[in-house]
């Protein structure tokens, strides 16, 4: 049968040329297609800078290339385990509302406050594993840590690992907008607070939960380019501030080409589960128009994977004085992925009603 492949880093963000490089050994080594692995970030702001923009100077790249060989290492390893440990499994979902650890706190206040929790086991009930989906910045230890640390992911994991065993993985949601734990105080305490809640409720969610036998899989996934239209991302690309600008993209030609990002992008259902992964921090307040144009749920919106591009803003609410709008692509990035999601979204549910 096929193989699909789901890889989620503690990283504040994963660059595409990085990533396709990994799925590119998956291929060769373990012969998983790359376009059926998903490469995604927590996005957690308490982690060694992967992007390039935090380094010790404005025109110094902050990214230790050394460490992060590593971590595209890992990725490979961590498929190949996982693909030598293939098991069958059974599935199970929940879903809750858990509002009162999350804030937004740019106006208009519009949040996903749903935990989509997926659980997978075995036949005879050992769990296989345990995925988590939140849309909330890993941001509680707040921007005066200096510790490396995962933020509250760490703690909700490790929770759901106490109680059911297997592995837990935590993705971000639609984390835009700008989506940030609500706590008394940023310290680890708070941290945990957090973590175990997500994760008490997200168990909670499961309990008694009716299990779908042997769910059936399919995936969609295309390339799409987005016009960097930002000045600041255009200079520190081509500074190498930004890594990665040999495998920009262009239209036109000589001084007046214009570069384009690419970003592998995919659909999935599982079962009735649908899952669409968005390259960037989407705001929160695009979600439904992706979400409409899924025929069955939990909905679920993986962020930051396939590459992060910044934010993902609602073209009718840019406001070029905001912050938001000085870490993202430009306008027409939410509008683009979109489309392509629903068109690809189409394509896989006519998928799903062609027999094999």
């Amino acid at each position: 049968g096929e193989h699909y492949a789901f890889v989620a880093l503690d990283l504040i963000g994963h660059l595409s040329h990085r990533i396709e490089s990994a799925t590119a050994r998956i291929e060769a080594e373990l012969s998983i297609p790359g376009d059926h692995v998903v490469v995604a970030s927590t996005h957690t702001h308490d982690g060694p800078d992967a992007i390039g923009i935090w380094g010790p100077r404005l025109t110094k790249c902050g990214i230790d290339l050394e460490w992060l060989d590593r971590v595209d290492a890992a990725i490979v390893e961590s498929v190949r385990r996982a693909a030598a440990a293939l098991a069958p499994a059974r599935l199970r979902f929940g879903e809750v509302e858990v509002p009162e650890v999350l804030r937004d706190t740019r106006a208009p206040v519009v949040t996903d406050p749903v935990l989509r929790t997926l659980h997978l086991a075995s036949p005879g009930g050992d769990t296989i594993a345990t995925v988590c989906v939140y849309a909330m910045h890993p941001e509680a230890l707040g921007s005066d840590n200096t510790e490396i640390s995962s933020d509250y992911p760490h703690f909700l994991r490790a929770r759901c690992e106490s109680v059911l065993g297997g592995t837990t993985i935590f993705f971000s949601g639609a984390v835009g907008g700008m989506q940030t734990p609500e706590v008394p105080a940023n310290d680890f305490e708070s941290c945990r607070k957090v973590g175990e809640t997500l994760a008490d409720r997200g168990l909670a969610s499961i309990a008694g939960a009716a299990w779908v036998q042997a769910p059936a899989i399919r995936m969609v996934t295309r390339r799409i380019s987005f016009p960097m239209v930002n000045p600041r991302f255009r200079a520190a690309t081509a500074l190498g501030i930004i890594p990665g600008q040999r495998f920009l993209e262009y239209e036109g030609r000589g001084l007046l080409k214009k570069p384009r990002v690419p970003c592998q992008t995919s659909v999935l259902a599982i079962g009735p589960v649908r899952i669409a992964t968005l390259p960037g921090e989407l705001f929160p307040e695009i979600a439904p128009a992706i979400r409409d144009s899924m025929r069955s749920g939990p909905k679920v919106l993986i962020g930051l994977a396939g590459n992060e591009i910044g934010y993902i803003i609602p073209s009718d609410a840019w406001d070029d004085s905001k912050y938001e709008e000085s870490m993202s692509l430009g306008p027409e990035t939410g509008p683009l992925l979109v489309d392509a999601l629903r068109d690809m979204l189409t394509e896989l549910e006519a998928d799903l009603t062609r027999p094999r």
